[in-house]
């Protein structure tokens, strides 16, 4: 499912003349994390190689008759198409509202994806980053 937009990142990766640390940095990840999405790990997650696809200007570019476009490649099932759909629909919408509003995508990403949640799903999250923010000031 994901082999052909993994080839599309790495082809393209190739073509810009970045290695897989510039691309993690781009996309603020590690280095291992763009070592495994090339390698095809299962771990991977398509959110991933949705950013990376975005911080290598891949969607902005995307055609219906384009062959790089990858919602329209071979071997995805429509449950992964419309879930890559969607991401990239998301990512569209924070970078938009982001440069409206002088903030940051990621940020706005967060933002929205926390109104999709559930209260309760919500108020975890909240606790669990209190913890972690409490535990890197000690």
């Amino acid at each position: 499912m994901k082999d052909r937009l993994v080839e599309i990142v790495r082809r393209r990766r190739r073509e810009l003349g970045w290695t897989q640390r510039e691309l993690a940095r781009a996309v603020r990840s590690s280095a291992s994390r763009s070592s495994k999405l090339e390698h095809g790990d299962a771990s991977v997650s398509l959110e991933l190689v949705a950013r990376c696809l975005e911080a290598m200007s891949v969607t902005s570019k995307l055609d219906p008759d384009d062959a790089l476009d990858p919602l329209r490649q071979p071997g995805l099932t429509e449950h992964h198409r419309a879930e890559l759909s969607r991401e990239l629909l998301r990512r569209r919408i924070a970078a938009r509202i982001a440069e409206r509003e002088g903030v940051d995508p990621d940020d706005v990403r967060h933002a929205l994806a926390n109104l999709e949640l559930e209260p309760l799903e919500r108020l975890r999250r909240m606790f669990q980053r209190a913890r972690l923010h409490r535990r890197s000031v000690h």
